[in-house]
């Protein structure tokens, strides 16, 4: 439920209430665009950002904490498959 509060306050801007994408990717289909999805891949993602490609450096605005939590809610969103962003990326093979 923390997770689901720290996505809920900072990530739906760009992924959506449940993670459908928008701006950022899907996060409900087996998709990644940064790796395959692993919490140590997440990690990387959220705590440095993609500037590039419009992740935001986020270890400026969240605690660690706050990282760990956003990350254990987006993972319970994978293969859900809700209607949304087409998939982008490569398929997480898991």
């Amino acid at each position: 439920s923390k997770g689901k509060l720290v996505f809920e306050t900072n990530c739906v801007a760009c992924h959506k209430d449940e993670g459908i994408g928008d701006i950022g990717p899907n996060l409900t289909d087996a998709y990644w665009l940064h790796g395959t999805g692993t919490p140590a891949e997440l990690y990387k993602v959220v705590f440095h950002g993609i500037e590039d490609k419009g992740m935001p450096v986020w270890k400026e605005i969240l605690s660690r904490d706050e990282v760990y939590q956003a990350i254990a809610y987006v993972r319970t969103l994978r293969n859900k498959n809700l209607k949304g962003k087409e998939p982008q990326g490569e398929k997480a093979q898991d």
